[in-house]
């Protein structure tokens, strides 16, 4: 008679728990959709800017290496980007590297992008982990404070007299090529860990 009574019981237990996991799948199904929301309006739709703990990040980072001195090239005509071209300038600055132009182009690449140009010398110098080369530091900073470059080049050849820095701010990206490549690291990564994966390794 005890177990018969207690039916009820454990049915309401169960059904309890049931529907805990229930509403606790649809948190975090709509987190993840709000995620996804976030990353495509930032991506086309809110203005690019850095935050102040992005600032301060690449800035104290950029203090552990010798200054240097950088160009800046900006697309024309783009509110926006100018916007974002001070942002990154303001950090640069935090970091002691010393601003020593900014021209606006037409011709300008999508998204942000660096470029290295040294002198022969400097590309035959063995690699110095105290004085790294500045587009190995500027790199590394912005890996930091988690901000995306669109490539960070380099170049040397005999007519270069000396090295410098030029930091590139076009428009905005507007493919999901990022996205893609994320997504499918992820979808991989999953793969590898449910054991889908470990024959094509």
């Amino acid at each position: 008679m005890t177990i018969l009574t207690s039916f009820p019981v454990i049915g309401i237990v169960l059904f309890g728990l049931l529907f805990i996991v229930c509403v606790v799948y649809q948190l975090a199904d709509n987190r993840r959709a709000n995620s996804e929301i976030q990353e495509t309006l930032s991506l086309y739709v809110l203005p690019r800017h850095l935050t102040e703990q992005q600032i301060t990040t690449i800035g104290d980072y950029l203090l552990q290496y010798d200054p240097q001195q950088v160009k800046m090239v900006v697309i024309k005509n783009t509110e926006e980007a100018s916007s974002y071209r001070a942002d990154i300038q303001r950090a640069l600055m935090r970091g002691a590297w010393e601003i020593i132009s900014i021209d606006y182009s037409d011709d300008v690449r999508e998204g942000v992008s660096a470029q290295f140009v040294e002198t022969q010398e400097s590309s035959q110098r063995r690699p110095d982990p105290k004085h790294p080369k500045p587009n190995e530091v500027l790199q590394k900073a912005f890996q930091q404070a988690h901000v995306q470059w669109a490539g960070i080049g380099t170049a040397s050849g005999v007519a270069v007299t000396s090295n410098s820095v030029t930091i590139s701010i076009g428009r905005r990206r507007m493919d999901d090529g990022d996205l893609i490549g994320k997504k499918q690291m992820q979808e991989r990564a999953r793969r590898i860990l449910e054991g889908e994966d470990v024959g094509r390794l």
